[in-house]
C-alpha cells in the first residue's frame, strides 16, 4: 500500500513538473475538487457522483473531511437562502473545460 502511494504521488509530481506547477499531493488535489464541487451548488445525486469520481463511495466522508465552512461563508450562504441561484452548468464551466484539457 506504501509503494502504492509512493507511485500515486511520483505520477503527481510528474504531471505538475510537466506543465510548470508547483507540486500539491494527491489528497489537496482531492480537497481542492470536493470543495469546489460544494461551490457548485450540484444536488445531491450530482454530488454523489462527484464524490464517487473522487474515490469517496460515501459522499459524507467528503463533507465532513472537506466540508468547513468559515464565518463569513457561513454568513454570506444564509444572506443568499432567500435568493433565486444561478444553476451552474459544471459541463461547459471555464475550470472544468481546464481540467479536461490538462
Amino acid at each position: 500500500m506504501l509503494e502504492q502511494c509512493r507511485r500515486v504521488r511520483g505520477i503527481f509530481r510528474e504531471a505538475f513538473e510537466a506543465v510548470g506547477l508547483k507540486y500539491h499531493s494527491p489528497h489537496s488535489v482531492r480537497k481542492t475538487l470536493a470543495r469546489y464541487g460544494q461551490k457548485l451548488g450540484l444536488s445531491i445525486r450530482a454530488y454523489k457522483a462527484w464524490s464517487k469520481n473522487l474515490g469517496r463511495s460515501n459522499m459524507m466522508t467528503i463533507f465532513s473531511s472537506n466540508g468547513d465552512v468559515s464565518p463569513e461563508e457561513q454568513a454570506e450562504l444564509i444572506r443568499g437562502l432567500g435568493q433565486p441561484q444561478e444553476s451552474d452548468d459544471i459541463i461547459h464551466s471555464p475550470e472544468v473545460k481546464l481540467l479536461l484539457s490538462i
